[in-house]
Parts: C-alpha cells; sequence; structure tokens
C-alpha cells in the first residue's frame, strides 16, 4: 500500500459492517492464505474491487465475508503516533491521487516521473 502505508508499520484495524464501507476506504481482507491491506475501488453489490495505492492492477471481485475490517490508522514507525487513515480528508487525499493517477495513464506518463521544465529553443 506505498505511499500510504509503509513496509513495517502497524495497522489498527477496526470491525466493520460492510454496508457501510465506501470507495477509498482501506480495508484488511483476506484471499486464500494471505492477508491485504487494500483500497476500495469499486462496489458492486456485494462484492468489493480493491487495489494496493501503488498498484497497477486490481483485485478482482472480493466477496463482503472477505473483508475483515476497516483500516483505521497505522503507527508510524519513525515517530511512533498514530495516524487516522479512515477520515474525510484521507479519502480526499486518495481520491485527488486517483485523479492525477488517471490523466497521467491518459497522456502516457508514469505518475512517478517528474514533468521537465520545458527547454526554450535555440535560434541557431
Amino acid at each position: 500500500m506505498l505511499p500510504t502505508i509503509q513496509d513495517g508499520e502497524i495497522l489498527h484495524i477496526q470491525p466493520v459492517i460492510t454496508g457501510k464501507l465506501r470507495i477509498g476506504h482501506i480495508v484488511l481482507l483476506r484471499r486464500g492464505e494471505q492477508f491485504r491491506a487494500h483500497r476500495i475501488i469499486r462496489r458492486r453489490g456485494e462484492f468489493f474491487v480493491t487495489r494496493g495505492d501503488a498498484g497497477l492492477q486490481h483485485d478482482g471481485f472480493i466477496p463482503r465475508g472477505h473483508i475483515l475490517g476497516l483500516v483505521i490508522g497505522k503507527r508510524c514507525t519513525i515517530t511512533g503516533r498514530m495516524v487516522r487513515l479512515d477520515t474525510p480528508g484521507a479519502r480526499l487525499r486518495f481520491f485527488a491521487d486517483e485523479a492525477r493517477r488517471r490523466v497521467a495513464m491518459l497522456v502516457g506518463v508514469s505518475p512517478s516521473e517528474r514533468m521537465e521544465e520545458p527547454r526554450p529553443e535555440s535560434n541557431l
């Protein structure tokens, strides 16, 4: 879930009623023997589509029974403080990042690439 969640950070999980989950929430889910914290990017009835923030591929349709809880925060490995991940502001940042990501994909630029300043043309 880079860059939102770094390796080694402790997550705070809250049990959740799946009917209250919204696009942009980060959830803990189980796929086979693996546990993942991924963000909800779509909902179709009783199924959710999730993806890691840095991922290009989604996880497919996840039945609501595979969602174990809502990630409400993380404990930063550097400062030790709790950082909330379930606030409206956190979801808003996701929507802004997602919009930038989609625009970058449309114009063929990787979101991680930096834009170079245009160079003035030389009249030599």
